[in-house]
């Protein structure tokens, strides 16, 4: 017999002592066991240090593991010290296939492996990201009030979603794509089951006589049977508690045991004032209905009036800063308005430091006045204890996660935003702009195209499908495209402005005078703008002479303005690059230099 060389020995040997076998389960075990601490630690608030020492000490265990497999083995007596091969010519080497005892033998063990594998493939990039939760959609109630204004049937449906939402093994439906189905023909198990919800809630209210009447059911999408329904009658002045007794009792017709701080959520009331709580939802009706400046600013008159009514109002004080924040990023950005918003977030955490709403305002204000992204990430988390089900909440998350490259765990937490709000557009454009960013443009194109679906009126749509098919393609036609689909169902200029005059104008040079006729006209424009936006067109369309004296002129306007905010990285940066237009490099470089000093890199969020 030929003498084996000592690398097939040393292989030989290691079979025999079922050293790969112990290496692949182990891998197998642990990566499942990663994928676990990777999904799930940071949004249960447990912290990062506690993550790494798992997976070190997975990595020490290794080692550890495979040495242990060259000692000893395990049969049917027991773990015993693994023998030495045979040396007696003609002897083969025994390699046992099996203990005899389930689950050690080879092929159970290979299966094991396999199986611990694909779970921890599924865990991470599989599944909708509800997890196989239940899901129930909460429809929108039926107003049958004599005033017949909306906002209190709309905000006790809201209710009934938040309040729902707050049971953590529980997926709830977003209002946003519920409200897709205020006005329909379909029944609710139809609605039901094309938002993929096996559980709805639809009822309806009457406000008459200073009483309230609330009819309520529960619904099996997949039966059509009725699960639950009951009818409430009581005074106005009570519909706080009715509230909370609907959603109490909804919650033990859809959970076997609730536990006491599930119970204790539901029960609490956020105001003793019912006229203080009118106010209150019918802020909540112009907040989340918002099309103009005047609907939040509506919104903000109402909670104060709520807040002045009852000072211990922390649901309110938390919804202010929400309001008021909003007003900062969207609006003006005023160290007023801020330190408004500030305000608002501490009187809410001081008068309930559990809040979850308070912590995400909190968590708002960290991320859109002070960039400090950590902070921001803490307050979310904290918020997201109480609150399981906020897509908003989950998509702010994925956001920050984005900044530091987290990729997987973004999609996936943008997958589960999705589960439980299917029709809203906004989370199908997040999901086409990381897409996007991970060059996976055909799902990017196929998200944004269903954000288009959903409101065909909105021109950002355009411009990101725009975009998106510029970076994919580079081909103008189908760029062009784009725009001339979305001139059809958006007004121009707001196309025009989201686009960019200027690409516009490359894109369509037959359009140059009608562009700078739509500028001189655009009143939502301040003069910098205006005269940048001719600038750029002028520039396209070949006239340079032209557009270098509207660079100059917006040049002379921004430096006006930089006198009084200095710390304006918008007007820095953009500034910079009208000084590189002028041919003024040297003041480009240093201006960009200013630029990045105001905003580094670091906490950048362009």
């Amino acid at each position: 017999m030929p003498q084996q060389s000592r690398l097939s020995l040393l292989l030989t040997e290691l079979k025999r002592r079922r050293v790969f076998r112990v290496a692949a389960v182990y891998g197998g075990v642990a990566f499942v066991v990663v994928q676990i601490v990777d999904g799930t630690f940071e949004l249960m608030g447990i912290p990062p240090w506690v993550g790494r020492l798992v997976v070190v000490l997975l990595g020490l265990g290794f080692p550890l593991a495979v040495g242990l497999a060259w000692v000893f083995d395990i049969t049917p007596e027991g773990i015993v010290r693994t023998g030495r091969p045979s040396s007696k010519a003609g002897d083969e080497v025994s390699t046992p296939s099996g203990s005899g005892k389930p689950l050690t033998s080879n092929r159970a063990l290979i299966v094991i492996a396999v199986l611990a594998v694909a779970f921890g493939v599924w865990s991470r990039w599989g599944g909708d990201g509800t997890n196989g939760l239940p899901i129930i959609a909460v429809l929108p109630f039926q107003n049958y009030s004599e005033d017949k204004n909306d906002w209190f049937a709309d905000g006790f449906t809201d209710v009934m979603i938040t309040q729902l939402a707050k049971l953590s093994d529980i997926g709830v439906i977003a209002r946003t794509s519920t409200m897709h189905y205020k006005q329909t023909d379909l029944t609710a198990s139809e609605v039901g089951r094309e938002l993929g919800a096996s559980v709805v809630l639809e009822g309806s209210i009457l406000r008459s006589g200073g009483k309230v009447r609330i009819t309520s059911q529960l619904i099996d999408t997949r039966t059509d049977r009725n699960l639950w329904s009951e009818n409430y009658e009581r005074q106005t002045e009570d519909v706080i508690a009715l509230q909370s007794d609907v959603a109490y009792a909804i919650a033990q017709a859809l959970k076997d045991r609730l536990t006491p701080e599930e119970t204790r959520d539901l029960m609490a009331l956020p105001t003793a004032s019912a006229a203080a709580y009118d106010l209150y939802l019918q802020a909540e009706f112009y907040r989340k209905n918002e099309r103009t400046k005047s609907d939040v600013l509506k919104a903000e008159e109402l909670l104060s009036r709520a807040i002045e009514m009852d000072p211990d109002f922390a649901l309110a004080h938390a919804r202010m800063a929400l309001t008021r924040i909003r007003l900062y990023w969207r609006e003006n950005r005023s160290a007023e308005i801020a330190e408004q918003g500030r305000q608002s977030v501490m009187n809410a955490l001081a008068l309930d430091p559990d809040l979850p709403e308070a912590h995400m305002a909190m968590g708002q204000y960290y991320n859109h006045v002070h960039e400090d992204y950590t902070s921001a990430f803490d307050a979310f988390q904290r918020a997201l204890a109480g609150l399981p089900n906020d897509t908003e909440l989950l998509s702010d998350i994925a956001w920050l996660l984005g900044r530091q490259g987290k990729w997987d765990r973004v999609l996936g937490l943008l997958r589960q935003a999705l589960a439980l709000d299917p029709q809203n557009p906004s989370i199908h454009d997040e999901l086409a702009d990381n897409y996007a960013t991970l060059r996976r443009y055909s799902e990017a194109e196929d998200h944004i195209k269903r954000a288009i679906a959903l409101q065909p009126d909105n021109y950002g749509f355009y411009r990101s499908l725009g975009w998106l098919i510029r970076i994919a393609t580079g081909d103008p036609d189908k760029e062009r495209a784009v725009y001339a689909e979305g001139l059809k169902h958006t007004a121009p200029t707001n196309l025009y402005r989201s686009v960019g005059y200027g690409r516009i104008q490359e894109l369509f040079p037959e359009l140059t005078e009608t562009l700078l006729a739509l500028l001189r006209q655009d009143e939502e424009l301040d003069l910098r703008r205006r005269l940048s936006a001719q600038a750029s067109v002028l520039w396209a369309a070949g006239d340079s002479v032209r557009a270098l004296n509207y660079f100059d002129s917006a040049r002379v306007e921004i430096e006006s303005v930089l006198r009084d905010n200095p710390d304006d990285f918008n007007l820095t940066a953009y500034l910079g690059l009208i000084y590189a237009k002028l041919g003024m490099v040297e003041k480009a470089v240093e201006t960009g230099q200013l630029a990045k000093q105001i905003m580094p890199i670091s906490t950048c969020h362009y």
